[in-house]
């Protein structure tokens, strides 16, 4: 990840952007959340919402998570490659 933090390349930069703001989603859904539950917690429609909406944030922030790891590990292969070719 240092290595590629380096490069001019936006794609990563976008990938990091695009995962922090889903990791922040998925932290103020888990305290709302838990707070709404907290004071209704006899309801059990508050349930029935809130769990589905917390599994799909979750869900939503893994695939942000694996997509910004294949880009940086991808740039470094490119960058590992390219010093290769150029010392040969």
């Amino acid at each position: 990840m240092r290595q590629t933090s380096s490069t001019e390349n936006e794609r990563i930069k976008d990938f990091n952007a695009n995962y922090a703001f889903t990791r922040s989603l998925l932290t103020t859904t888990l305290i709302a959340s838990t707070l709404l539950i907290i004071e209704n917690i006899n309801d059990y429609r508050y349930y029935a919402a809130l769990l589905p909406i917390l599994f799909i944030t979750w869900y939503r922030c893994k695939q942000r998570a694996f997509y910004y790891a294949k880009e940086v590990l991808c740039e470094y292969l490119n960058l590992k490659e390219k010093n290769t070719t150029a010392n040969n």
